[in-house]
């Protein structure tokens, strides 16, 4: 079965990346690189991220969201509460080219 191979890296990718404002771990860097690295492999991923609250499973999800958006898909984040949308979402987007929809 084959899938989409995702591009490299664009030059945002790095920018959002840095817009993050926490340290990553060892453990996060190496999830977002494995994840990367899925992404741009011509077959589906079939990857699991989990880990405690707290330690940046949204961050990975939200890198690999905004490197299918810069391919040109569509993404949908599902978010298990209301709080976390609200306190995230407006400035996750906030000075990308992204729309946007509850």
């Amino acid at each position: 079965m084959s899938g989409s191979a995702f591009s490299p890296d664009v030059a945002w990718q790095a920018e959002l990346e840095a817009s993050f404002p926490y340290v990553e771990t060892e453990d996060q860097l190496v999830a977002v690189e494995s994840v990367k690295h899925d992404m741009e492999q011509a077959r589906p991923m079939d990857r699991l991220i989990c880990g405690d609250v707290g330690y940046g499973k949204t961050e990975v999800a939200l890198r690999a969201a905004f490197k299918a958006i810069m391919d040109g898909k569509q993404v949908a984040v599902l978010v298990p509460t209301t709080v976390w949308r609200n306190n995230t979402t407006p400035t996750s987007a906030a000075g990308w080219p992204l729309s946007q929809s509850t």
